[in-house]
């Protein structure tokens, strides 16, 4: 897979916000690690929708979990960080699936 259009993309949505950008990379690398745990223990050529929804929630769980926000916590807080990294999630995840299986 060739993720440079989600590094393009990142650096569109984000181009104002070096720190969401930043944040957004390392969620993009957590992605990856995610995606080659996962398809090393399952099957990708016959997902159904529900294994879709599944893989979204999964993938979202593991870079909430293991994402590194040190830096950014100092920027935003804790507070406005959990709100602010939802969306970056959220967002590049939804990205990040729709690249794997297009």
């Amino acid at each position: 897979m060739n993720y440079s259009n989600l590094h393009d993309e990142i650096n569109n949505k984000y181009a104002n916000s070096p720190s969401r950008k930043r944040l957004a990379e390392k969620c993009l690398e957590k992605a990856k690690e995610w995606l080659h745990d996962f398809s090393k223990d399952n099957d990708m050529s016959n997902l159904t929708e529900a294994d879709l929804k599944k893989m979204r929630r999964e993938c979202i769980s593991y870079i909430k979990n293991n994402v590194n926000t040190d830096e950014e916590n100092k920027i935003y807080g804790s507070v406005l960080l959990v709100i602010v990294m939802g969306a970056v999630i959220s967002w590049l995840v939804q990205r990040f699936l729709d690249e794997v299986f297009d």
